[in-house]
């Protein structure tokens, strides 16, 4: 079931955070909300006030990677709601050691305004539903949602546990795309 951001960062009750387990190469603790994996939509359907600024990539990558982080520049109340889901994800996992000095925020305020993060899969059983706005699926590689709007649904998969930090895990599951951005020309004036 979908919820909301802000109706999710408004019910504290419904959050419960799961025991440390050992994966691979992290711990994590998993997150239910109202005793369901969570997906999260960002803003309602036709709210189109999100933007991906560039290409989801990774960090020094070769391009081949098939998890990458996305991000997008948020109206100020979605970074608002997302701080105050992490403050209760916070409280519900304080048997999390140092988990206030380690927590790496998915939500930062940047000189470029508000912006949220994410991980999306572009392969896999986890793999990213594209749709565009008749909620028609698209076939885009990532590379294609640079300067799109969207409308992302998260998964709320848990709270990874590093040695170097601690945060939510956010996959984007599915997103709604709006159409490709006409480039303008800049306009220049000679004096």
């Amino acid at each position: 079931m979908t919820t909301l951001l802000e109706q999710a960062a408004a019910d504290e009750g419904g959050w419960t955070v799961g025991p440390v387990q050992q994966l691979k190469n992290l711990q994590m603790a998993q997150i239910l909300y109202q005793g369901r994996p969570a997906m999260i939509q960002v803003v309602p359907r036709g709210d189109m006030s999100l933007r991906i600024p560039f290409a989801p990539s990774v960090y020094r990558g070769t391009g081949e990677e098939t998890r990458v982080s996305c991000t997008f520049e948020a109206p100020q109340s979605v970074v608002e709601h997302m701080e105050q889901l992490e403050k209760i994800i916070i409280a519900k996992a304080r048997d999390v050691p140092h988990i206030d000095a380690l927590w790496v925020s998915s939500a930062r305020h940047t000189p470029h305004g508000p912006q949220l993060r994410c991980k999306l899969n572009t392969d896999g059983p986890r793999k990213i539903k594209l749709v565009n706005e008749a909620l028609e699926p698209l076939d885009l590689p990532v590379a294609e949602l640079q300067q799109r709007q969207a409308v992302p649904i998260l998964s709320v998969r848990g709270v990874y546990i590093q040695r170097n930090q601690v945060g939510l895990m956010l996959d984007m599951a599915a997103c709604i795309v709006g159409p490709k951005p006409e480039p303008q020309a800049m306009q220049i004036d000679f004096i």
